[in-house]
């Protein structure tokens, strides 16, 4: 992919799906009332002039400090302020894979350890209006993140950090 291309241009990278005893780190924060806060379905952003939504949960491959993972997402340090606010959790892709999500690298020259992780494609395929492309259809892929017995990714978590922690 090239500089200035959207994410939905037709892509030259390759993508992989990562071993399935590859680690990722996944980024959040810690509120102030010592809650976590990290995303665990996609964001379902849409904008009236583009068709395309999010619908993948961003991860990065490997088991990643803090502030090795703040730096591949936001390419810049932070105040202190804000790195006390910050926090990471772990996966194991095998277990993703096992649950039903499908683990995919998706490395772009700013982040080449970012992995989306979809939900089970097979299932979101079948949902899918016949004709309708798949990286379209918000309704398939939100009935599948909404529905009640899909295995949470916060259930599937194999550890969290906080500064505290470190």
């Amino acid at each position: 992919m090239t500089e200035g291309t959207r994410w939905d241009a037709p892509q030259t990278r390759h993508f992989d799906v990562p071993d399935p005893e590859s680690p990722l780190t996944h980024f959040g924060s810690r509120l102030k009332d010592g809650t976590w806060k990290f995303i665990d379905m996609p964001k379902w952003r849409s904008a009236s002039n583009d068709p395309y939504v999010e619908v993948d949960v961003s991860m990065l491959l490997g088991k990643l400090t803090i502030d090795e993972a703040s730096m591949r997402i936001r390419r810049m340090s932070v105040p202190d302020r804000e790195k006390r606010k910050q926090a990471v959790r772990y996966f194991i892709t095998g277990k993703l894979l096992e649950n039903g999500y499908y683990v995919l690298q998706t490395p772009s020259p700013h982040n080449p350890d970012h992995v989306s992780v979809y939900g089970n494609m097979e299932e979101i395929d079948a949902a899918i209006p016949a004709g309708q492309p798949v990286l379209i259809s918000e309704d398939a892929h939100r009935a599948w993140w909404t529905h009640p017995e899909r295995v949470k990714l916060s259930t599937l978590e194999i550890e969290r950090r906080c500064r505290d922690d470190e």
